[in-house]
């Protein structure tokens, strides 16, 4: 389901609670990842491929503890099973489902201790294996994107009616991966793509079915990243305005020729109460 966050998000520090799961290519899940240090995704907004990239410490505590108190770490054993191009189910936000791709694996050594970082990449971004071409004349929305999904594991689910009915020609050029050719689609198209990664569908929207007002709650932790107050001494001034019968005033009388005089005695030392600046 399409949900345009449009934010980071360090689910470590967020109070909603999230679980990730390591699956194989065929989505079949093989177990749950645990110890996880840090886990930030991004880019979940419109048109945009979300990333995941999460943290796991090299050593672990035994769970096998001997007869004495002593603690013994092993070799994380997450890290034998987590691979390049295996998926990773992330559960999160009261309940929303993101697949991704693992692209990269990286272990850090610092003073902090040894960890690996596992970043990952939407699963639609497996459109980028392969290239595609296409060129004609009034080709339309959906037998467009049908084509670009064509031969690959993703297929085309709903597309908007106002899509249906919109055409536009392409010339030859040179080859682009299947996932450079939809992103070349929804700007020729005007279209918002809502990639389903459950069931490797892509669905086609317009911004007048985004519309739709379905309730906002506005809390810190899931619309706003920072909040910044800010106070300025240029808005710290008295402006009186003198006027008289038929519209008379005081700008023949005042050497500004404004019809106001400013008091800026908040910063003189006449004042009605102590100054946080003396």
């Amino acid at each position: 389901m399409l949900k345009d966050l449009g934010l980071d998000l360090d689910l470590t520090r967020s109070k909603r609670p999230f679980k990730v799961q390591l699956a194989l290519p065929s989505k079949v899940i093989t177990q749950n990842i645990s110890n996880i240090n840090t886990a930030n995704i991004s880019d979940v907004k419109l048109n945009s491929l979300p990333h995941f990239e999460f943290e796991i410490p090299y050593l672990v505590e035994s769970k096998n503890k001997g007869v004495t108190d002593e603690i013994e770490y092993i070799k994380n054993p997450d890290l034998d099973n987590i691979k390049e191009e295996k998926l990773i189910k992330l559960t999160w936000y009261g309940g929303r489902i993101n697949w991704f791709r693992i692209m990269t694996i990286e272990k850090n050594d610092s003073s902090d201790g040894i960890s690996t970082k596992i970043s990952c990449d939407s699963l639609e971004s497996e459109l980028r294996k392969t290239n595609f071409t296409i060129y004609g004349t009034e080709i339309g929305a959906e037998e467009y994107f049908s084509k670009a999904l064509e031969q690959s594991p993703w297929k085309l689910g709903h597309v908007s009616d106002k899509l249906k009915n919109t055409y536009r020609t392409f010339s030859e050029e040179d080859k682009k991966t299947r996932y450079e050719a939809i992103q070349s689609g929804i700007e020729s198209y005007g279209a918002i793509t809502d990639f389903d990664g459950e069931t490797r569908t892509l669905n086609l929207l317009t911004i007048d079915e985004l519309r739709v007002f379905r309730g906002v709650v506005l809390k810190r932790e899931n619309y706003a990243s920072s909040i910044n107050i800010t106070s300025t001494s240029e808005e710290i001034v008295t402006r009186m305005y003198g006027k008289g019968n038929e519209e008379l005033d005081i700008s023949s009388a005042n050497p500004t020729g404004m019809r106001y005089i400013e008091d800026f005695s908040y910063f003189n030392k006449n004042f009605c109460s102590t100054s946080s600046y003396i």
